[in-house]
Formats: structure tokens, C-alpha cells, sequence
């Protein structure tokens, strides 16, 4: 089960003197949970709002032209699809502005095994991508490295697979909120 005050914990796990702001947040933008170091200037509601703006519109964008990008120097990710088919995490938005790195991560629910029944694949067919449950935005100086980054998002997007997919139909990416209620910290799609 995830619960609201857990998920903003294990963000805050993931702050670091240069690293001072992670967010998660819906496909489509909406705020799920965030935590910052509690600095003057990161803790202001406005520069949230930004980062989440800025995040769901790397993620947009990233997801519109999903061309495959020459890696990043000094051994930092590449922008896209990764080049292996179970890679799907590894589709990643990164920004550099005023604000500073703006790394985006997607967290899928875990997927449960396809039945021997089931019919294979066919090559070449046009099946629509996997959309992520969630999304992890990270907001740091430029002084943390892509290549960290995209280390701490992706255990935090392992780790938060199973319970994503135990929550299976409840969770409802693109939910709009008047659609959403809140029972007991955790958030509902109708």
C-alpha cells in the first residue's frame, strides 16, 4: 500500500546537499508528494509549482519525439528508449534552466508474467506505449551528477514497482482531481 507521508519520506531519502528537491507526480502533472531540503529558497510553494511545470512538459515533450539520443559524456545517460527491450525505465527527461537540473524519471507498476497461453508478439506490430504510474522529478544544482540522478530515481522506481502494481486498476494515470478522493493518506482514481 503506498501511503502519502511513506512515499514523502523515501523522496527525502533521496536529498543530498546538492540534490534538494524530489517530486512525484502524475504523467499528466498532478502533485502525488514532494520534499525538499527546507532551504528558504526551495521550500517556496511557487518553485515547486514550477519544477512540476517543468517536469510534465520535459516528460511530454520527451515522450512525443522518443528518438533515441547519443549518450550524454562522461558516462551520463542518454535522453530515450535505452537499448535494451526491458528497458522501458530507462525513457528518462533531462533540463538544465535557472532553476538548475531537472531530471525526470517514469515508475511503472510492476508487470506480473505473461501466461504461456498467451500469443506471442508480432514483430513490427504498433502496440501503444507503456504509460508510466508515476513520475519522479529531481531538482538539483549543477554541482549532482546526471549519472547519480538517474542511480537514486531508478531504485526508488524498483522499489516502488510492487506496490504500484498491487494497487492495479486503483491507480489511474491521467486521473483528473475531481475525479480523485482521498481515503486514509492515499490517493484513489474513481
Amino acid at each position: 500500500m503506498l501511503v502519502l507521508s511513506t512515499l514523502t519520506a523515501l523522496l527525502s531519502q533521496l536529498l543530498s546537499p546538492s540534490l534538494h528537491t524530489a517530486i512525484m507526480l502524475t504523467p499528466p502533472g498532478n502533485l502525488v508528494a514532494y520534499t525538499t531540503d527546507g532551504s528558504p529558497v526551495t521550500r517556496s510553494e511557487d518553485r515547486t509549482r514550477v519544477v512540476i511545470g517543468l517536469a510534465s512538459e520535459v516528460w511530454r515533450e520527451g515522450t512525443k519525439s522518443a528518438s533515441t539520443s547519443a549518450a550524454v559524456a562522461n558516462g551520463e545517460p542518454a535522453a530515450g528508449k535505452g537499448e535494451s527491450e526491458d528497458d522501458d525505465e530507462d525513457e528518462i527527461g533531462m533540463l538544465e534552466c535557472e532553476l538548475g537540473r531537472v531530471f525526470v524519471y517514469p515508475i511503472y507498476a510492476a508487470q506480473s508474467k505473461p501466461s504461456a497461453d498467451a500469443p506471442p508478439k508480432a514483430s513490427g506490430s504498433t502496440t501503444p506505449a507503456k504509460q508510466p504510474a508515476l513520475l519522479l522529478a529531481l531538482n538539483a544544482t549543477e554541482d549532482e551528477p546526471w549519472g547519480l540522478m538517474h542511480t537514486k530515481a531508478r531504485a526508488l522506481a524498483k522499489y516502488l514497482s510492487e506496490p504500484l502494481a498491487s494497487l492495479g486498476d486503483k491507480l489511474i494515470p491521467g486521473t483528473s482531481p475531481d475525479k480523485i478522493r482521498r481515503t486514509g493518506g492515499v490517493v484513489w482514481g474513481r
